[in-house]
């Protein structure tokens, strides 16, 4: 009977997506990309390595496998890795991955679309991240002997476990070989529900944002900008979060530079002049002028490596529930702030607890935090420092554990 209702289920989602994707290219994206999943699966050479198969919900979960990837590869180059996706917004970042032979959607989760899907694709180990799990695809991954994986794990009460689909999921979370977990909470969640095959391991992206703070980065065209000032970061920011230092920079004193790296790089241009009274300007048309205030990233890939000049960050998301990597300015030891709407990111109450970062809701608590910012650097950096050399080396470990 559950497998009835969950059908109906999937097959409704589909529809009202289906439905969006006349007028939302996300959507669409969302429907026409599955039709390329089986054909691009068939072309697969035939199998002569290894083959071990990840699969993201979205980019933030492709974050959180990159490391363990990259580390695979360091130590099996031969080994084939796919990685499939259930959201658009993973998949059109990742589709060009050099560390991956194949990258495609998820296929709707059917019976026969897990046996097919597992079939072509012949996968001898499977890692799920996070909570992106799919019912009948782990059946399947179960049924055919595939070693199943859950990386960088969270667990709430309700959920997959709530009293409804319980004995359901129960089972099928049980028959995987290991699953590694982000926070104590969800540690104690399924030690409670009788799981044995599980470890606090913490969040791979850990180790990611170590090795990105270890690549050069020629800061050069920023010393004059950052000479006798203090530079706050926008990291990934959306609406909310420019609102609030807008109004932040009407108080702020001049010294105070803004970097804004916003959440959707089409909206530069815009963002720009909504704070064109600070003298905003396009990182794309910058002359490097020390006189500038408030620089707009409109390009990818700068943001990870911009947060070492930064005395302070903002990461977006915090706001509506979808909080960006606020790993990545921890690292270099400055206090980072973000919404105070974050309640399933463990990552964010564990900040707070560490005394690292710091939940907002106004511009007056960013004022005060950028302010305050000098005055606690030192104290800040020394918890940063402590709390990444004991939460580093998980990927290799779980690397070690695919390929043994």
């Amino acid at each position: 009977m559950f497998g009835l209702f969950y059908r109906i289920g999937i097959e409704l989602y589909f529809l009202l997506v289906r439905i969006v994707s006349i007028f939302n290219k996300k959507a669409a994206l969302f429907i026409n990309g599955r039709k390329n999943t089986f054909p691009s699966l068939q072309t697969l050479t035939t199998k002569s390595s290894e083959r071990i198969w990840f699969h993201c919900a979205s980019l933030g979960e492709f974050e959180q496998a990159k490391p363990i990837i990259e580390k695979l590869k360091q130590q099996k180059p031969e080994v084939f890795i796919a990685i499939s996706f259930f959201s658009p917004s993973g998949y059109e970042i990742a589709k060009n991955y050099k560390h991956a032979e194949w990258v495609g959607y998820l296929p709707k989760d059917t019976t026969s679309n897990a046996k097919k899907f597992i079939q072509l694709l012949q996968p001898d180990k499977a890692v799920f991240v996070k909570y992106e799990i799919w019912y009948f695809f782990l059946k399947e991954l179960h049924k055919q002997g595939v070693a199943t994986y859950l990386v960088s794990a969270k667990f709430r009460k309700g959920g997959l476990l709530n009293p409804f689909i319980k004995p359901y999921f129960l089972p099928l979370l049980k028959g995987i070989r290991k699953i590694y977990l982000q926070d104590n909470s969800s540690y104690i969640i399924l030690k409670n529900e009788g799981l044995t095959q599980i470890e606090l391991s913490g969040d791979t992206r850990v180790d990611r944002v170590l090795a990105i703070s270890k690549q050069e980065f020629d800061i050069s065209r920023f010393e004059e900008f950052t000479k006798q000032s203090k530079i706050l970061i926008g990291g990934s920011t959306w609406h909310q979060e420019e609102n609030l230092l807008f109004e932040a920079m009407k108080k702020l004193p001049p010294f105070v530079k803004l970097i804004i790296a916003p959440h959707d790089i089409k909206r530069s241009a815009d963002i720009q002049k909504k704070f064109s009274k600070f003298g905003a300007v396009l990182y794309s048309q910058w002359n490097q002028d020390a006189n500038t205030r408030v620089l707009v990233i409109d390009s990818i890939g700068e943001l990870s490596k911009l947060y070492r000049i930064a005395g302070i960050a903002l990461v977006g998301g915090g706001f509506n529930n979808a909080l960006h990597n606020i790993y990545e300015p921890a690292v270099y030891g400055i206090p980072v702030m973000y919404g105070n709407n974050a309640p399933k990111y463990p990552e964010a109450e564990l900040f707070a607890q560490k005394g690292i970062g710091f939940p907002v809701r106004t511009s007056g608590e960013i004022y005060n935090h950028t302010l305050a910012a000098n005055s606690i650097y030192k104290e800040i950096k020394n918890k940063s420092s402590l709390f990444f050399n004991e939460n580093k080396g998980i990927c290799l470990k779980i690397s070690t554990e695919l390929l043994s």
